[in-house]
């Protein structure tokens, strides 16, 4: 039996394999999500092999944040902040991250991101004295696709905020 390849039947493979491989939102959003998930489960747990490795995975090499000012950082910065966020930490009472209103357009896509880390900090004079301070991030972040994966490439801090609770003593 004879093979017969077209240029119809070409078309439509290309159409198929274009079709597959274009981006839902909501199914980036997911992708995305899942993946903040994982980063705030290793940040719980302060794990820093953890949150390394997913750093290295989702961001891309010349990612860049702009902050208040103008001031940029990299991957590296960011990540070095969050982890002096838990270094004096008590306890880890919750990491979130949300992403939010996903837009994809070719191989670039933007999304609106929110992070809150809710820590226990015990007083350095009086360790009975304990008190919960709540980081409160949101960024627009730009996403680009390489290799079939979304990398993030840019992002801009649309809030930095940190509450504290009033301080609490333990009773023994």
């Amino acid at each position: 039996m004879k093979t017969f390849f077209s240029p119809v039947t070409a078309l439509c493979s290309l159409l198929c394999i274009h079709v597959v491989g274009a981006a839902d939102p909501s199914a980036l959003s997911e992708r995305l999500q899942n993946s903040m998930n994982q980063f705030a489960s290793a940040m719980k747990k302060q794990d820093r092999i953890g949150m390394n490795k997913f750093v290295r995975t989702n961001y891309a090499s010349d990612y860049r944040e702009t902050r208040d000012h103008g001031r940029t950082t990299g991957p590296h910065i960011w990540l070095r902040e969050m982890r002096e966020k838990l270094a004096d930490a008590k306890a880890i009472k919750s990491v979130q991250f949300r992403v939010l209103d996903v837009k994809v357009a070719g191989n670039t896509a933007t999304a609106r991101e929110s992070f809150e880390l809710v820590k226990t900090v015990a007083n350095l004079k009086d360790p009975s004295v304990t008190r919960d301070f709540i980081f409160s991030i949101g960024w627009d972040m730009t996403f680009v696709k390489s290799k079939d994966k979304w990398l993030a490439k840019r992002g801009v801090r649309t809030k930095d905020q940190v509450r504290a609770t009033q301080p609490i003593r333990t009773i023994k």
